[in-house]
């Protein structure tokens, strides 16, 4: 936990520099991401990354990247996107969309939001979204209230704090998103407020915590937007016993938090693992591919990369495929 409470003051104390500087600036999401994965390395367990070659870095469609975690009870990977935090207090890009060509010859708006989704569906992995945060909008004040956080509300600039976090980074599941934020094909949904986005966030250092003390995104209340993850509407019986049902495993709203769950706590079944998305006993299909090549030759670069997902389309895939090894490392 302190590594990852490092990592993430290192984050926000490179965004509140690069903001009070000369030139001032604010840093885009590659450069956060490539720091936070160098930080990771030299602070938190065990990390392989492998970084999309160059010349196939043409667009920044892909996501940015599939983080396989490893605790002593298996592997629990995800498919992240990160998302900065604007001077507005609001994360700007998150409504980041593209025209998709239709049958009828016109076109129709797809949030990358979906496509973090579908992908991640389709490949076993949890949906999930890395926020960096600067000083600005709610993240701006000394307590910061988050709502999958057991220590919310959580002091931010008061480092002798109990409840002190940086909060450089926080975590959502993408389904959460999507709760905020219905796709709708005929037009681009607003950016949530943050507050809202928080109500189901957790500071990515609280991932080493007890997942049995993290609370139900909300306080249990429905989100708006109609069906969630799982298909049941807010009115079915059945989902709203689920959902009112206080404690991570019940949760249909979290991926993120039931794989969490999965790899950390001891209490949970090995049925309940075997269930959970992203979580597996065996590597995942990325690090089977890895682990089988002792060394890549330069011209064979983006060839082996490609060969890690075979399935996955070129621009659904990460920049970095990032293995963190947490087995031996309780920081």
């Amino acid at each position: 936990m302190r590594g990852m409470r490092e990592v993430s003051r290192l984050i926000h104390e490179f965004i509140r520099d690069a903001g009070s500087g000369h030139p001032r600036f604010l840093p885009n999401e590659e450069t956060l991401t490539e720091i936070a994965l160098v930080e990771l390395g030299r602070r938190v367990g065990a990390v392989t990354v492998v970084q999309k070659p160059s010349r196939a870095v043409e667009s920044r469609e892909g996501h940015d990247w599939v983080w396989t975690v490893r605790s002593p009870r298996g592997f629990g990977t995800m498919r992240v996107q990160a998302k900065k935090l604007y001077p507005s207090g609001r994360y700007e890009k998150l409504n980041h969309h593209y025209d998709v060509p239709t049958t009828a010859g016109g076109t129709s708006k797809e949030l990358q939001l979906e496509r973090l989704i579908r992908t991640s569906h389709a490949q076993g992995h949890a949906p999930v979204y890395a926020m960096y945060n600067g000083d600005f909008g709610d993240f701006a004040a000394s307590s910061v209230a988050l709502g999958h956080c057991c220590r919310s509300p959580l002091q931010r600039h008061d480092p002798s704090a109990a409840r002190f976090s940086p909060l450089g980074v926080t975590l959502m599941d993408a389904h959460w998103v999507r709760y905020w934020m219905p796709p709708n094909p005929a037009s681009v949904p607003p950016v949530p407020s943050t507050a809202d986005l928080n109500s189901g966030a957790i500071a990515w250092e609280c991932m080493f915590c007890s997942p049995a003390t993290q609370t139900s995104a909300g306080g249990g209340d429905d989100p708006p937007g109609g069906p969630g993850p799982d298909g049941t509407e807010p009115g079915d019986a059945e989902s709203e016993a689920r959902l009112h049902r206080p404690g991570l495993p019940t949760d249909p709203r979290s991926y993120l938090l039931k794989l969490l769950h999965a790899l950390f706590d001891e209490d949970v079944s090995t049925g309940a693992r075997a269930e959970t998305v992203g979580f597996s006993v065996v590597p995942p299909e990325w690090l089977e591919a890895l682990e089988a090549r002792s060394e890549i030759a330069d011209a064979e670069e983006y060839e082996f990369f490609a060969s890690l997902e075979p399935g996955v389309a070129d621009e659904d895939r990460p920049d970095f495929y990032v293995l963190l090894d947490v087995r031996e490392d309780g920081s």
